[in-house]
């Protein structure tokens, strides 16, 4: 009841007002500047300051690059010998129109169910091959490499390109696929290692002393903001290779720049 009876009298209010206004000429309602902030030079130097700090050339580069791991990925990654076999197989494509020239792997055992593998394997391959039924004649190279494989454990690189007729230079193509044999699911980044609050100064360093010049100033355009962003979903960028990781960082520029850097596993 209190409410209502606020909103009538809101309403009375106003059209007194108005009313009022109607009776008398009208003047132009003068502009309050002092009332609005007016920017000043030391707020565009703060805000340019803030810019430049958040630039990944301006984080400090740490030379220990080892990481930790979570919890059981130890196990998992020094697991007995595999006892399933790997097949290359190759992609059969009749209506593409240039080049194609793709192979993936097939993993079989007598022991173990492999479907759900394969078939994560298969659609990851065709889902990157989305242009195979462009008008455009393209052509299209994917092959792969086992980097790491043992019985629960499979560690997979994949790399190529596409190149349309009559574009100026190929794409790159590059995606990584890593599966849990055991618990038959696909393992991101973020279930394999432990992202520490310096991760990012560590991938400074370690660029530093990985890459060429060229490409360490390349990255180094970046904000922080958009290397933090190449981490968050990362079940396609890294693999595994005798007790290291290696992480990929793009720049989506061009053909695609990318670099995988490597890191040292921690024992401990």
């Amino acid at each position: 009841m209190k409410k209502y009876c606020k909103f009538i009298l809101s309403l009375i209010l106003c059209f007194t007002v108005i009313g009022c206004s109607n009776g008398r000429k009208s003047s132009p309602t003068p502009t309050l500047v002092q009332d609005l902030p007016s920017p000043t030079l030391d707020g565009n130097d703060k805000e340019v300051e803030t810019i430049e700090q958040n630039n990944f050339k301006n984080m400090k580069a740490i030379k220990d690059n080892k990481l930790n791991l979570k919890d059981g990925v130890q196990e998992l990654l020094h697991a007995s010998d595999k006892k399933y076999t790997i097949e290359d197989k190759k992609y059969k494509q009749n209506l593409h129109k240039g080049k194609f020239n793709v192979s993936y792997p097939v993993l079989k055992s007598e022991k173990k169910n492999m479907n759900v593998v394969n078939s994560v394997i298969l659609a990851r391959v065709v889902d990157e091959l989305y242009f195979e039924d462009a008008e455009t004649t393209i052509d299209i190279d994917l092959d792969y490499e086992i980097k790491h494989a043992n019985d629960v454990f499979i560690s997979i690189l994949f790399t190529g390109f596409y190149n349309t007729h009559g574009a100026a230079h190929p794409n790159n193509i590059s995606f990584t696929i890593n599966f849990d044999l055991n618990h038959n699911r696909p393992l991101s980044l973020y279930d394999v290692i432990i992202i520490e609050d310096n991760f990012l100064e560590k991938v400074h360093g370690a660029m530093e002393s990985q890459l060429k010049k060229e490409g360490v100033e390349a990255f180094e355009k970046l904000s922080v903001d958009e290397l933090y962003e190449q981490i968050y979903d990362k079940h396609e960028g890294f693999y595994v290779q005798d007790g290291e990781v290696y992480i990929r960082f793009s720049i989506s520029a061009g053909a695609g720049y990318h670099e995988y850097i490597r890191f040292l596993i921690d024992p401990s």
